[in-house]
């Protein structure tokens, strides 16, 4: 009976880690997957209480890991005076960051949220303050 009471109050945390997030991705599900809802991310974004959606418009967070040429960590600050912060980004983390009203975050954030078991503060994965410092 424990074990079933666990088990339960588990899948409940891990449901409400990312509940009323509307997820969109980028860069991560790649475009010719014949069923993206059967992707892990996708599947893994529900699972954690989350909405995936398609269009850019219903998104409150983006979710990428293309940003940079180097590995972005939450404890990595990435300063170099010749880099272009453009060129990695995809077409829909331009148009989130130029929005303003949208959390572009690395794929991280998703990751830890699982891992957690609750929902982590975006700020420390946002890809647009990155952007903002470069």
């Amino acid at each position: 009976v424990c074990n079933v009471t666990l088990s339960l109050w588990i899948q409940c945390l891990l449901y409400s880690a990312a509940k009323g997030a509307r997820i969109l991705f980028s860069g991560l599900i790649p475009l010719d997957c014949s069923d993206p809802r059967g992707h892990r991310l996708w599947r893994l974004a529900e699972k954690l209480g989350a909405e995936v959606v398609t269009g850019l418009s219903e998104a409150t967070h983006l979710v990428t890991q293309r940003y940079s040429k180097f590995s972005l960590r939450s404890t990595v600050v990435i300063a170099h005076a010749q880099f272009d912060s453009t060129s990695a980004q995809t077409d829909k983390s331009r148009l989130a960051i130029a929005e303003g009203d949208i959390f572009v975050v690395h794929i991280d954030w998703l990751l830890l949220c699982q891992w957690r078991l609750q929902r982590v503060d975006e700020r420390t994965f946002s890809l647009a303050q990155v952007h903002s410092r470069l």
